[in-house]
């Protein structure tokens, strides 16, 4: 083990040194004989159900993990078994539940579920997130403005290396995320809606006058303006500059301390894209929704024209009126994306 390069995670405010490794490991699985062929042992700071013959504890888990916890040809699930002296029961294909752990102690049963939980809580994150908190730039204005920013755009410079209509959004699909989550079955979708109504109720937006939101000005996210892979307009609060920002950070901290959401260090960057090459990707499979499972390389276009005519292009103001936890890839009857759950401020 290289304690030196090993992953540092934080679970419930305590750090772990994560050192299980995912190569193979194949031993045989303890049968019950011999998981509680030595006496049982319990220590009394633990609270875990005590059996006939040992302890057991259980920890949950969204089924879409699972697969992480057993590993490949389940050489994983064996290491934590062997290693914590303790049998990982896991629910079969197809249905869904907490995983049970049995030991002969106490302490085998806590460290079996600590290297679970060390596992899954580094793991979710490699899954492709479903939701994101939104605040919808689809005002009418804000529509309109776009339009004409995308029609004034390809009027003038859709002869430049790789503009075209493809790297718009969809009309009244503008936003400003705010952060992606990683919702994996239907309690933590329970446990957003919770946050995003307890973020209602949070210094900074209780007794808060309704905010005037302004769009104007563009940027872009690499360094090089005739590479650009995404190009954003810029979003602000006149009246109150640090407001948005506040508000932005602290939504994210909420989640990030649910465990929804991964905070990222320095603060939330206030965009809203309205060029992105993403969108020219072709999928031949409907159902394919992440860049990294297609074989095309992402392009980039020459914005350098562009940033030059419209460096301080106006989209419009509106009244910053909701917060929204939205569903990806969805169109919902308003021309926005679906809403897992809505936010009136």
């Amino acid at each position: 083990m290289d304690i030196l390069n090993s992953k540092i995670l934080n679970i419930d405010g305590l750090l772990y040194i994560n050192y299980l490794e995912e190569e193979d490991f194949v031993i045989n699985e303890p049968n019950e004989e011999q998981l509680y062929e030595d006496e049982t042992t319990e220590d009394e700071t633990l609270n875990y159900e005590k059996t006939s013959t040992g302890f057991k504890g259980s920890i949950s888990c969204p089924s879409a993990l699972y697969k992480y916890v057993i590993g490949s040809r389940g050489a994983t699930k064996q290491k934590i078994e062997y290693e914590t002296h303790s049998k990982v029961i896991i629910p079969q294909r197809g249905q869904s539940g907490d995983i049970l752990v049995k030991a002969k102690s106490t302490k085998d049963v806590e460290a079996a579920i600590t290297r679970i939980e060390l596992l899954i809580s580094e793991k979710r994150w490699k899954e492709p997130f479903a939701h994101f908190v939104t605040i919808p730039l689809n005002d009418d204005v804000l529509k309109d403005g776009l339009n004409k920013f995308k029609t004034e755009v390809l009027k003038k410079f859709s002869g430049d290396e790789g503009v075209t209509d493809k790297l718009f959004p969809t009309y009244g699909k503008l936003h400003l995320t705010i952060t992606t989550l990683i919702l994996l079955d239907e309690s933590e979708c329970e446990r957003a809606v919770n946050v995003l109504q307890g973020i209602k109720t949070s210094k900074i937006l209780i007794n808060c006058d309704r905010k005037r939101i302004c769009v104007q000005g563009i940027e872009y996210m690499n360094d090089d303006p005739q590479a650009i892979d995404v190009l954003y307009a810029k979003v602000s609060c006149p009246d109150d500059p640090n407001f948005l920002q506040e508000l932005a950070d602290h939504i994210v901290s909420e989640f990030d301390s649910a465990g929804l959401a991964r905070k990222e260090r320095g603060h939330v960057k206030l965009h809203a894209t309205v060029m992105n090459t993403l969108r020219t990707i072709d999928r031949p499979d409907p159902n394919q929704k992440n860049l990294r499972n297609t074989n095309q390389k992402r392009i980039t276009f020459d914005g350098k024209n562009i940033l030059k005519e419209f460096e301080n292009y106006y989209f419009g103001e509106f009244d910053l009126r909701e917060i929204h936890i939205s569903k990806r890839h969805t169109v919902g009857k308003d021309g926005y994306y679906e809403s897992l759950d809505i936010v009136a401020i």
